[in-house]
């Protein structure tokens, strides 16, 4: 058992599968607290005056207890899937076995291959590891939420360096709602989206911050500048499918950078310069790293060739996902679509009520619209229905509804004006409540928890027959390589790659690299010996499960060298584990 686990005594965890309503109600508790912090600095801002001024203790509507209390109220709804045990994405437990080998050896593209992923998604799960050697679904599970919490404060961050705060949290509480409602297994797990729309939501609050006037003194503008450009610098070794909307935000902070009012020439031109060193650090520290080690054909071939290999030939799926889009994404997951129809539903009410031309801030909104149309190409254009990549929209559909809640409310007559304007602004955030997050409160409340009710089965299914085999035989310092496509295994085991492949699928398919990748695997092999082999082609495995069209014998070359170098311990349930001979001659 992991030491998160382990803190979560079984007995809890059933209590809670036997009276479900016990969750609900901590749930909806903390999430009724979130919106009356909403509503109390609505009603502050609407009524302030010297006589009621203090209504409420200070603290209770400081912007930092939102934060606590959005914290709370998304961990109140989401920790049942923390502790749901495997789910059906295997490129979460990639990513763990990635992190496990990469704490070994952490130079990148050298003992890992993580595909269309880059090595800073496996980096990032490396607190995880320090707690005990190992990164478990409860790990995994914890990482992706935090990227969505970091995301969901960016957010309300973003939106208050252009509004009350009162009209921010309530801009912001879409998303929130959204995060802390989903029980999506594709949002949920461990992806190599999430750590992209982390930064990208990072990105985005230091460039407002840095962007907008105030008092703020100029060396911070410039360091806030550095840092998000490191952000947006860092996308392209998160997940290639980011490069495209960092470029899109990066434009957008440069052209903020440049016209701050009563900048002068020079220094808006530091603060430009400053905004692009930053994005080009990350490159120059790993272009040195590639250097340094001599990685530069590795880089170029599994990362660069390898990622333009798999867009290719889909270019009939692109543009039939593209006039499919609804069918094909929005409506893939029951909680995605009421936060979509939502936000597209307020920016045009915001478009028709107060007229294009009078909207305030016009350049967001245009921008909003611009990273949405960006967000939605960068989901379709790898050419695969996959949902996960829909976390690409998710800011930028937070950023467009909660700009046009904005410039709704500056359109309107300040609360005090005349004696209906705080009546109206009263019905433009009932309004607002009404479509963006009582069609979420709904759509979830119909839906039966997915992992409520089955929570101790879930510990129990976290080990795998043969991982829990493999910690019985392993040794320190053992590696374990993977036939097939069951990363699940290295997490569960604690073992790390022997290959740079988690997964076969390059050297198994027809593809036009499958030569390049079958070589460095067998080099692999013959460097490291790891200890274990596992062919994991049967059924019940993920994708492959036909060993007379994906096992060992496709790979003659491999086929040979196992049976050279390695004999079969036992099979359990159709995995065969083998043993390198001289640990399999001691065992037995």
């Amino acid at each position: 058992m992991s030491a998160l686990l382990a803190l979560v005594p079984t007995e809890l965890l059933q209590w809670f599968d036997d009276a479900p309503i016990r969750y609900w109600s901590i749930a909806w508790i903390a999430g009724t607290f979130l919106v009356v912090t909403v509503a109390l600095k609505l009603v502050e801002e609407s009524t302030a005056t010297p006589a009621n001024s203090r209504r409420w203790p200070r603290w209770l509507l400081h912007p930092a207890t939102f934060g606590l209390v959005t914290v709370a109220a998304i961990c109140a709804f989401r920790w049942p899937m923390v502790f749901a045990g495997p789910l059906l994405n295997p490129d979460e437990t990639q990513h763990g076995a990635a992190a496990l080998t990469y704490w070994r050896d952490p130079v990148p593209w050298r003992s890992v291959d993580l595909h269309t992923s880059g090595p800073l998604n496996a980096y990032f799960l490396w607190p995880a590891l320090l707690i005990n050697g190992r990164v478990d679904y409860a790990g995994l599970r914890v990482a992706a939420l935090f990227t969505h919490l970091v995301a969901a404060l960016a957010t309300y961050g973003v939106f208050r360096r252009f509004a009350s705060d009162g009209t921010a949290r309530l801009a912001a509480l879409p998303f929130i709602a959204f995060v802390a409602l989903t029980a999506n297994w594709e949002f949920v797990q461990y992806s190599s989206e999430q750590l992209s729309i982390g930064l990208l939501g990072v990105a985005a609050w230091l460039l407002a911050v840095a962007c907008t006037p105030g008092n703020t003194p100029e060396k911070s503008r410039r360091w806030r500048l550095i840092a998000a450009g490191a952000c947006l610098g860092c996308l392209p070794f998160a997940k290639m499918q980011g490069i495209l909307p960092g470029v899109a935000v990066g434009c957008i902070g440069l052209a903020g950078a440049g016209w701050i009012p009563a900048a002068s020439r020079r220094m808006r031109a530091a603060r430009v310069l400053s905004l692009m060193g930053g994005a080009a650090a990350p490159a120059a520290l790993m272009a040195a790293t590639l250097t340094v080690y001599g990685l530069w054909a590795q880089f170029h071939a599994a990362y660069i060739e390898s990622n333009a290999s798999y867009l290719s030939g889909y270019e009939a799926a692109r543009m039939a996902l593209l006039g499919n889009f609804i069918e094909s994404f929005v409506t893939y997951s029951d909680g995605f679509a009421p936060f979509f129809w939502g936000m597209v539903i307020v920016a045009l009410a915001a478009a028709f009520s107060s007229g294009i031309a009078r909207l305030q801030p016009r350049a967001l909104l245009a921008a909003a619209w611009v990273l949405l149309a960006v967000g939605v190409w960068t989901v379709i254009y790898p050419g695969r229905p996959f949902g996960h990549y829909l976390h690409f929209l998710f800011l930028p559909l937070a950023w467009l509804g909660g700009f046009s809640l904005i410039a709704i409310f500056r359109g309107n007559p300040p609360a005090g004006a005349t004696p209906w304007a705080g009546c109206r602004q009263a019905g433009v955030a009932l309004a607002f409540f009404a479509v963006t997050i009582v069609p979420q409160i709904v759509t979830r409340a119909g839906e039966a928890h997915p992992a409520i009710g089955s929570l101790v089965a879930a510990r129990r299914n976290s080990l795998h027959p043969v991982s829990a085999r493999l910690r019985e035989l392993a040794r320190p310092g053992d590696t374990l390589m993977v036939w097939g496509w069951f990363p699940r295994l290295h997490t569960e085991s604690g073992l790390p790659q022997g290959t740079r492949e988690s997964n076969n699928y390059r050297e198994i398919e027809a593809i036009p690299m499958r030569t390049f990748f079958r070589e460095r695997t067998l080099r692999d092999l013959r460097k490291n010996q790891p200890a274990f082999l596992v062919d994991a082609v049967c059924e019940g495995s993920f994708n492959y499960t036909d060993r007379r069209v994906a096992g060992l014998q496709v790979f003659p070359e491999l086929q040979d060298y196992v049976a050279a170098h390695y004999r079969l311990e036992e099979e359990l349930g159709g995995y065969r584990i083998y043993l390198r001979n001289d640990r399999a001659s001691a065992a037995r």
